[in-house]
């Protein structure tokens, strides 16, 4: 089965911060299906990057977020990922 996962924070055990999706992920695969995973980053350079860490298929969209924004910059930053993923999560096939 191939299983669409969104997560705005998808960080691997390398990085900080909660590794949930991941571990999820790791096991879904373990178990024989494919796993795409739609998260954001502030860090890449082109809008869209798709990377493939550890047999899991991240597609990383650019949206600007931290901890110093106001609550409305912070929330314009979540619509516009799931705007992204979204968008995206219909051009996918099956």
């Amino acid at each position: 089965m191939k299983i669409l996962y969104i997560h705005q924070y998808f960080k691997t055990p390398n990085e900080p911060g909660g590794t949930r999706s991941y571990w999820i992920s790791k096991k879904l695969i373990e178990y024989g299906h494919e796993v795409v995973v739609l998260t954001s980053s502030s860090t890449i350079d082109s809008k869209i990057v798709r990377k493939d860490i550890d047999g899991i298929e991240v597609v990383y969209f650019k949206v600007d977020y931290n901890q110093s924004m106001s609550i409305f910059e912070r929330l314009w930053s979540f619509i516009r990922f799931m705007m992204y993923s979204t968008l995206f999560a219909f051009k996918l096939k099956k």
